[in-house]
């Protein structure tokens, strides 16, 4: 087995997969190599027909098969929005890391709408113990999406309101400047010693703004920038 086509340079290490099954596993992406035959049994196929699993508008792909050195195309696998890369030559199949939980997803979400079709979900929400820790976490926990409620606090709410309390209170202490030349703003004390707190308060809320608004900045930029690469 040569090097993982996605990495180039890491090696591929054999694993034990669900019900047994020798996949290849790259430690340094978590992608995963399937030989022919080895993605159905996996998933215990169960789907009825084959074709299930043939990709969907398949297309180039830049990576070569690890098995036999061919391009591998790239296409739909089971879904047109679930992407994954097969080399037509072998018959082998590369999933990324988070290919194989949306592929579990999507067997879930098939069964739950509809009941009497053959399980492609069945042997993929096995108990636990069907996987060894290091394709567990491979395939799950270190590919999940993270729960959206949380995403959305973190990657836009948090970063939105700390920009326009950041906004809001340099605004505040300009006004407070502006309004108190003829003395010492926060000044509560008199002489010299009321003075030097009296600006160490103020120094110190416009820092704290100041900060609060770059830090709402960065967070939405960088969001943006994201998109931007991944596109």
């Amino acid at each position: 087995m040569n090097n993982c086509p996605r990495c180039g340079d890491k090696p591929l290490t054999a694993a034990e997969g669900p019900g047994g099954v020798a996949l290849d596993q790259c430690l340094h992406c978590r992608g995963v190599w399937l030989d022919a035959g080895e993605l159905q049994a996996v998933l215990r196929a169960g789907v009825g027909d084959a074709a299930e699993l043939s990709l969907i508008n398949p297309g180039p792909s830049d990576l070569d098969c690890p098995r036999c050195g061919a391009k591998m195309r790239r296409g739909g696998l089971a879904d047109p929005l679930l992407q994954a890369d097969k080399c037509a030559a072998c018959g082998g199949f590369w999933l990324d890391s988070g290919e194989i939980p949306r592929l579990k997803e999507l067997a879930a979400s098939r069964a739950a709408a509809e009941p009497g079709t053959p399980g492609l979900n069945r042997g993929i929400n096995r108990g636990p113990g069907t996987e060894t820790p290091g394709l567990r976490a491979g395939f799950t926990s270190s590919s999940m999406p993270e729960d959206e409620f949380a995403s959305f606090l973190h990657g836009k709410a948090i970063p939105f309101a700390a920009t326009i309390f950041g906004f809001g209170g340099g605004l505040y202490q300009v006004y407070k400047y502006l309004n108190t030349l003829d003395k010492v703003p926060f000044q509560t004390e008199p002489g010299l010693a009321g003075i030097a707190q009296s600006l160490g308060w103020f120094l110190a809320v416009t820092v704290g703004c100041i900060s609060l608004f770059l830090y709402g900045l960065y967070m939405l930029f960088r969001d943006l920038s994201n998109i931007s690469e991944d596109k």
